[in-house]
């Protein structure tokens, strides 16, 4: 099996309230954050047999039809190296 890890964020445009809440509580703690923006983190598993192309390809795919909202969010696919 082959790992891929897809990152899903809200649009930097696009106000991210958890991503602000964290930030708030952050600072409350005393740490000196700039921003905080708040995503999903989608580990895969899918057969070795498809090249790294199909595997991106097919990674995109589920992304723009399931994991992620074009409108409001942006993704980060990433083909983990095989164990």
């Amino acid at each position: 099996m082959v790992k891929v890890e897809i990152k899903v964020y809200p649009k930097k445009e696009v106000l991210d309230p958890v991503g602000e809440t964290i930030k708030k509580a952050l600072r409350r703690l005393g740490v000196d954050v700039e921003s905080v923006r708040a995503g999903k983190l989608f580990t895969i598993e899918m057969p070795e047999k498809l090249s790294k192309e199909e595997l991106y390809l097919e990674a995109d795919r589920m992304c723009k039809e399931l994991l992620a909202n074009p409108l409001i969010e942006e993704y980060e696919v990433i083909l983990c190296e095989q164990q």
